[in-house]
């Protein structure tokens, strides 16, 4: 049985979905759902991009971002400024 090769933007999208997670925790959105409305998402579609199933439009994307006082280059590929 050949050895299949993981899929890199999986990981990619679990270390989105981690980062996301934690600067939602911290800036006092303790739940999915109060996020989610805070951007105009539905919690289960908003709970995806937390858990890495899916990635987030990019205008949504940005509503993230904005929301959660952070770079789009952070929430993405975790780089800081610097």
């Amino acid at each position: 049985m050949p050895n299949k090769a993981r899929d890199p933007s999986s990981t990619y999208q679990r270390r989105f979905g981690a980062r996301l997670r934690m600067r939602r925790i911290d800036c006092g959105y303790d739940t999915v759902a109060a996020f989610a409305q805070a951007i105009g998402e539905h919690p289960e579609t908003y709970r995806t991009y937390e858990t890495g199933i899916r990635w987030p439009k990019p205008h949504t994307l940005a509503k993230i971002a904005e929301k959660l006082d952070v770079s789009l280059d952070y929430l993405i590929m975790g780089r800081t400024p610097g």
